[in-house]
């Protein structure tokens, strides 16, 4: 294993992923005195699977995906408009729909394999972050948020400064018009809204309908972090 030492985690590239098990796991933590480990490199897609199956209790695995402003793809929908951009005036308007669109997950599987304390921490994160310029919603014609997506600061992996996408949600049960717009909205908010060189999205792994989503819009897996719960 190619191995590296950062001041946050234990950093594994080009390596057999699917070889890698929670015994490596412990030791290399133990060894390093790391509590995460992340690993990185051309081979890490097609281990996903495994990694998934051999960090699937006890465990939290985060995906990082990334894209440059060039690799976002535009959807097309039918350009009869259902949904409007919700206007926010203040951090707490703003982050209260992200708020209650975070908890519109609790029945998802992903949502139950985090502990409710991440939970607790990834809604403290989010609110410290929201900025109203930095969130975008949509609203259909009664005035419901059907779409939120929010992006702030944060680090890669590598240590360089790169846009964070830390919240995406589109609401199940709307129409597929609806959902092609949503896509295509939020696929060009991003596209004009890019500060840094690239964006990153944090999604479990077991998180299929995000994974999914943002494959579609251009976004590509790049790493995985593993931490105990």
């Amino acid at each position: 294993m190619n191995i590296k030492i950062t001041d946050r985690f234990v950093l594994i590239e080009d390596s057999n992923f699917s070889q890698f098990g929670p015994e490596d796991f412990v030791t290399l933590c133990s060894d390093y005195e790391r509590e995460t480990i992340v690993l990185h490199g051309k081979e890490l897609e097609e281990s996903l699977s495994f990694i998934e199956n051999n960090f699937k209790s006890d465990y939290f695995v985060q995906l990082g995906f990334t894209a440059a402003k060039d690799s976002i793809v535009l959807d097309t929908f039918d350009r009869k408009t259902q949904l409007k951009q919700r206007k926010y005036v203040s951090n707490m308007e703003a982050y209260d729909d992200i708020e209650t669109s975070y908890r519109n997950e609790k029945n998802e599987n992903w949502f139950n394999y985090i502990p409710n304390s991440i939970h607790q921490e990834n809604l403290d994160y989010l609110k410290n972050e929201t900025i109203p310029s930095r969130v975008f919603s949509l609203e259909d014609q009664m005035n419901q948020v059907v779409a939120t997506v929010m992006t702030f600061d944060s680090l890669f992996y590598t240590g360089v400064t790169v846009d964070q996408v830390g919240w995406v949600w589109i609401k199940r049960g709307i129409s597929k018009e609806q959902r092609k717009e949503a896509h295509y909205k939020i696929s060009r908010w991003l596209k004009d809204n890019l500060v840094q060189d690239f964006f990153q999205a944090g999604i479990h792994i077991e998180n299929y309908r995000s994974q999914n989503f943002f494959k579609k819009i251009g976004f590509k897996v790049q790493c995985a972090h593993i931490s105990q719960k």
